[in-house]
């Protein structure tokens, strides 16, 4: 899964698991330090535990989350001013069926590429208010040098959940939603047979 091909040094992963400035620690965090980066670049591979996997399901409304890994090289730019992240990740998800109420099993991968500023945040005021809407988006702030790898794998995974899951092997064929059709559906039950009580109620 590396999605470059290449290998530097490992960078150095913050083991007290700190986000700057004490915001939250996200379900899957991996902080990587920017000042600990190759100047060509650095690889490295993370893979969710049972503990991050179930707290990552719960943030997504999975019925669960059977395996995530991911595979990220972190190339400083402009002296290190900017970091370029180019990953890639897999997951086997389970999901409960819209239809049927019955969970179903995805497998879910992609690559994506993000850039960090690792340049200090500018002071408070400093921003003049003009917006430029035909600038390219900017680097996201990365404060204090830290890079989150695991958050950016997680933020990439909701991407690719299909909000509205349903079972590809599940037909309707047993189903009517004719109204004129109520007994048929009536006598196979199913989620439509309440509705066609319903329309041969009298008004």
């Amino acid at each position: 899964m590396n999605p470059s091909g290449l290998r530097g040094r490992p960078p150095h992963i913050d083991s007290r698991g700190d986000t700057p400035r004490g915001t939250p620690v996200p379900e899957f965090s991996r902080i990587v330090l920017a000042e600990t980066l190759d100047e060509g670049g650095s690889s490295l591979d993370i893979e969710a535990d049972e503990s991050e996997r179930s707290l990552l399901a719960e943030r997504f409304g999975l019925a669960g989350l059977k395996t995530l890994t991911g595979a990220v090289r972190l190339t400083p730019q402009e002296g290190c001013a900017l970091v370029r992240l180019e990953g890639a990740f897999r997951a086997e998800i389970v999901q409960t069926c819209v239809v049927s109420h019955e969970p179903m099993e995805a497998s879910l991968e992609g690559s994506f590429e993000r850039l960090y500023d690792i340049v200090p945040e500018p002071a408070e005021g400093s921003d003049d208010g003009n917006i430029d809407i035909d600038a390219e988006d900017p680097p996201e702030a990365a404060p204090e040098g830290k890079i989150d790898v695991g958050e950016a794998v997680a933020e990439q995974l909701a991407l690719k959940i299909n909000l509205f899951p349903r079972n590809p092997e599940l037909s309707f064929a047993d189903y009517s939603t004719d109204p004129d059709d109520g007994e048929k559906t009536e006598s196979r039950g199913g989620p439509f047979a309440a509705l066609a009580k319903l329309r041969k109620k009298p008004k």
